[in-house]
């Protein structure tokens, strides 16, 4: 199932519980749920309207955004 971001709800769309699972597993250091449903959220409201909002990858930029935070974890450990 494709990925979406609905930008009138500010909501995921065809995000799976097995993908969240997958990406908690890959992710151990990353609380998966809250950077999808507060932070990414947030950043993409904060954008939204400009060439950082045009996003069509969103699987992509979803797996981008924690395998950042998980670097970003594993550093200050």
């Amino acid at each position: 199932m494709k990925i979406t971001f609905n930008w009138s709800t500010l909501k995921w769309e065809g995000i799976t519980v097995a993908e969240v699972k997958a990406w908690e597993k890959l992710y151990p250091d990353v609380d998966v749920v809250r950077e999808i449903t507060f932070k990414m959220v947030w950043w993409l409201d904060k954008v939204k309207g400009t060439k950082k909002a045009n996003k069509r990858a969103w699987r992509k930029f979803i797996v981008n955004w924690l395998k950042r935070e998980q670097e970003r974890r594993c550093n200050v450990k």
